[in-house]
C-alpha cells in the first residue's frame, strides 16, 4: 500500500477522500450476513478510482459498525483528509478520532440520530412537513449555497441543490459534536422516463462536517463521490463478480474471498491493457475469449 501511495499524486485540491462503507453477503454464517442483526464486511476506499485501502468484519453488524470503522481509520495517515461515511458512523468516538488524527468529516445525519436530526428538523423543515425542507428559511440561514443544474444521463434528469449552516443554529449538533461546523442540507431530484409516463421523486439528506460553512460545494462534492463509490463497488461486485450468488458460507472461507473479490476488483479496474467492460475483462483474465458482437451489433 504504500508503494501504491507513493505512485499516486494528490489531487489538486490538496484534499484526499476516504469512503467508509460497508457490505453484507447474502447467505453468510459468519463474518459476512445478510441479516439485520448479524455481522457484515466493512471497508474503506480512497474516493479517487475506488481504490480498497482496507477491509474487517464487523461482527455485529450495524450496532459495530463505527467501532471496527474507527479501527480501520486508526490505521491510515488522516492529515488533509475528508472522511465520508452514512449515518451508523456519526458518533462521537469516531469522529473524535478522526479529527485527532487531523483529518475532517463529512456524516450522514438521520433519525437513528434522534434528537440531534430531530432539532435540525426542527429549524429546518417546514412545519407539519415530516423532514421536508423549508428552502426559503434555508435560503435565510445558509452561508453558501450549491447547485448542480440539471443533468441528463441513463434515461433519466436529475438535479442536486444544497445548503450549508454555521453548526452554531444548532446547539444539539455542537454539543453532540464539538468539532462539527457546518451542517449540510441536500436535496436531490430526479425524473425517469418510464412507459407509463414520467416518474419523479424527491430525496433529502443532513450532513454534520468539519468543513466550513462557506464550503456548501466542496462537501456536495464529497457526497457525491461518496455515492458513487458505494454503487460502483456494490453493483461491480454482485454483477460482475456475483458476490451475492456465493455458496461459500464457512466464515475464514466467505472472508477470505471477500478480500480477494475486492483485491481482483482493484486490478480489473487499473488495467488498461485490454479495453472491454468489466465483465469482458474478467473472461479475459480467465483465458476465456471475448464474445465478440454480430454484425447487428449485439
Amino acid at each position: 500500500m504504500r508503494d501504491v501511495a507513493a505512485r499516486r499524486a494528490l489531487p489538486s485540491s490538496g484534499v484526499q477522500q476516504v469512503a467508509v462503507d460497508g457490505k453484507s453477503l447474502r447467505g453468510g454464517t459468519y463474518g459476512l450476513v445478510e441479516r439485520a442483526d448479524a455481522p457484515c464486511s466493512h471497508y474503506l476506499v480512497e474516493g479517487r478510482d475506488s481504490l480498497l485501502v482496507g477491509l474487517a468484519p464487523a461482527p455485529g453488524g450495524a450496532s459495530s459498525e463505527a467501532a471496527v470503522a474507527a479501527d480501520l481509520l486508526s490505521l491510515l495517515e488522516l492529515t488533509d483528509t475528508v472522511v465520508t461515511g452514512d449515518a451508523n458512523l456519526l458518533t462521537g468516538v469516531l469522529a473524535d478520532g478522526i479529527v485527532n488524527a487531523g483529518g475532517g468529516y463529512v456524516l450522514a445525519l438521520k433519525g437513528n440520530r434522534g434528537p440531534v436530526h430531530a432539532a435540525v428538523c426542527e429549524m429546518l423543515c417546514v412545519v407539519g412537513g415530516k423532514d421536508v425542507l423549508d428552502e426559503a428559511r434555508a435560503e435565510s440561514l445558509c452561508d453558501s449555497r450549491t447547485d448542480s443544474g440539471e443533468e441528463a444521463g441513463h434515461g433519466r434528469k436529475e438535479q442536486r441543490r444544497g445548503w450549508a449552516f454555521d453548526v452554531k443554529h444548532f446547539p444539539r449538533v455542537q454539543h453532540y459534536l464539538p468539532h462539527a461546523r457546518s451542517v449540510l442540507a441536500l436535496v436531490r431530484e430526479r425524473s425517469v422516463v418510464t412507459l407509463n409516463g414520467t416518474e419523479t421523486s424527491r430525496e433529502q439528506h443532513f450532513f454534520v462536517s468539519t468543513r466550513e460553512p462557506s464550503d456548501a460545494e466542496a462537501m456536495a462534492t464529497f457526497v457525491r463521490a461518496h455515492w458513487e463509490v458505494e454503487n460502483g463497488l456494490h453493483q461491480r461486485l454482485d454483477v460482475v463478480l456475483h458476490e451475492d450468488a456465493t455458496r461459500i458460507h464457512n466464515g475464514p472461507g466467505a472472508q477470505n474471498l471477500a478480500v480477494v473479490r475486492r483485491a481482483a476488483l482493484s486490478v480489473l479496474k487499473a488495467d488498461s491493457s485490454f479495453k472491454a467492460s468489466l465483465p469482458r475483462r474478467v473472461r479475459q483474465a480467465g483465458g476465456v475469449a471475448p464474445v465478440k458482437s454480430d454484425s447487428s451489433g449485439l
